[in-house]
């Protein structure tokens, strides 16, 4: 996008004095987008240990530059409430980036820090799209289930 827009500003450059307020107002609109949060949405079902599973819901949102980020977590527990309804907490607060070495590899992950700061959750990044639940060393879990959700937007 940003290649799209640096050409419509040069083409823009050598007209008239109304073309060049309209590259003005291009660029205002192109910075105003990097200024803009973007947000990533991440689920799937985690094994649960007293019963069938827990629906993790995970929206980020976060600047271009990873700077005031925060996010939103719900947890639904399936068929965990009174008459084997669904239960769902919500936790809210903020997340960063981190890296830390393992086994003389790096691995990057997010932490998330809940508004009450008691609670800290970690997940380890699989791949572009794809975040695996883990410990505060980033290790995933060894095991045969899945702990992982997928961004979905």
């Amino acid at each position: 996008m940003s290649i799209a827009v640096a050409s419509i500003l040069l083409a823009c450059q050598s007209k008239s004095g109304q073309q060049n307020k309209f590259q003005e107002k291009d660029s205002a609109k192109f910075e105003n987008n990097n200024n803009k949060k973007n947000q990533e949405v991440y689920t799937g079902i985690l094994p649960a240990a007293d019963g069938p599973g827990i629906i993790y819901n995970l929206t980020l949102n976060m600047s271009e530059t990873y700077n005031d980020t925060n996010y939103i977590l719900s947890l639904t527990y399936i068929d965990s409430g009174d008459g084997g309804n669904d239960e769902t907490f919500i936790t809210k607060g903020k997340s960063q980036l981190i890296t830390k070495s393992l086994n003389n590899k790096t691995v990057k992950g997010i932490l998330l820090t809940a508004d009450n700061e008691n609670e800290l959750t970690y997940f380890t990044f699989t791949n572009d799209s794809t975040l695996t639940l883990s410990n505060s060393n980033l290790e995933t879990p060894a095991s045969n289930l899945n702990y992982s959700i997928v961004r979905i937007k």
